[in-house]
């Protein structure tokens, strides 16, 4: 896994789940669709949920969260229509 890869990681694993639209404003990026449906593809993001693409991390990448930043996930969320 990149540098660039762990980065996005924990700027985004803070939430229980992710879409594009929030990993892009969490992280900077605009590449955000294509970077979590191939970390998804490689099985870091085990769930992906609903027609807008919310993705969920692995159980692993949970751990792995908590150990690089020694915070426990534990942020929901916010709750708004896509609509």
């Amino acid at each position: 896994m990149t540098s660039a890869d762990r980065d996005f990681l924990l700027k985004t694993s803070l939430t229980e789940m992710v879409n594009s639209e929030l990993a892009d404003q969490l992280t900077g990026r605009s590449d955000s669709r294509r970077v979590l449906e191939r970390l998804f593809e490689s099985g870091v993001f085990t769930v992906t949920r609903g027609q807008h693409g919310w993705y969920s991390l692995s159980i692993y990448w949970k751990e792995e969260h908590t150990a690089l930043s020694g915070c426990p996930m534990t942020v929901t969320p916010p709750r708004f229509s896509l609509a």
